[in-house]
């Protein structure tokens, strides 16, 4: 609890009180690595921020091939419905990439907290842009670069994420279809000047 409390008051103090709440309603969780929190057609209505660990959304798309949505590294949050205030489950299963430790929450419980606490609804409105800001330049990395692009684009912008995911998994999360194109972008990335160079 201590490191995410440390995490959100980057942002804004917590009331005491805010982190008693939370303290009690949420609990802090291990899973391992491959485990699934969720498939495809499960509802699970809980916030969960990522302590530490390595979490995906993802489906299998028409072709019968991965396709992981979203990454979530520490700092960031997902749930177990379409968002925070929905019921609905969304079609995606979120799967364990690394042992992870969360802290869970039931959505109604941090809902209430988010419109009672004005410190926790800027942290969770923060939270959010920052998973809006990565999927919109992911969606960008997807439809406006070519495949070999891809790969140089992820270093850019994340690159913890080129030690922390498999070949396998950097392909689904990159849209890359075989190992063919995923080397292709591999000797592009390695050709082109580095971030501070």
């Amino acid at each position: 609890m201590k490191r995410m409390f440390t995490y959100f008051e980057k942002y804004c103090i917590l009331d005491d009180e805010l982190k008693e709440l939370l303290h009690h309603f949420g609990r802090k969780r291990s899973y391992r690595k491959g485990d699934f929190y969720k498939q495809e057609d499960e509802p699970i209505e809980k916030w969960c921020f990522v302590l530490e660990g390595l979490v995906s959304k993802e489906h299998i798309n028409s072709a019968d091939q991965l396709v992981i949505e979203r990454v979530c590294e520490p700092g960031a949050y997902f749930t177990g419905t379409k968002h925070v205030f929905s019921r609905s489950s969304e079609p995606i299963a979120i799967h364990f990439l690394r042992d992870t430790t969360l802290f869970e929450i039931r959505n109604q419980y941090f809902q209430d907290m988010v419109e009672t606490f004005p410190g926790l609804k800027a942290v969770y409105h923060i939270l959010t842009q920052h998973k809006l800001n990565h999927a919109v330049r992911h969606q960008h990395t997807i439809h406006a670069l070519r495949s070999e692009e891809r790969l140089h684009d992820l270093h850019l912008y994340r690159p913890q994420l080129l030690e922390l995911l498999t070949v396998d998994q950097k392909k689904a999360f990159l849209g890359i279809t075989n190992n063919r194109e995923y080397y292709r972008a591999k000797r592009y990335m390695e050709k082109k000047p580095k971030k501070n160079e």
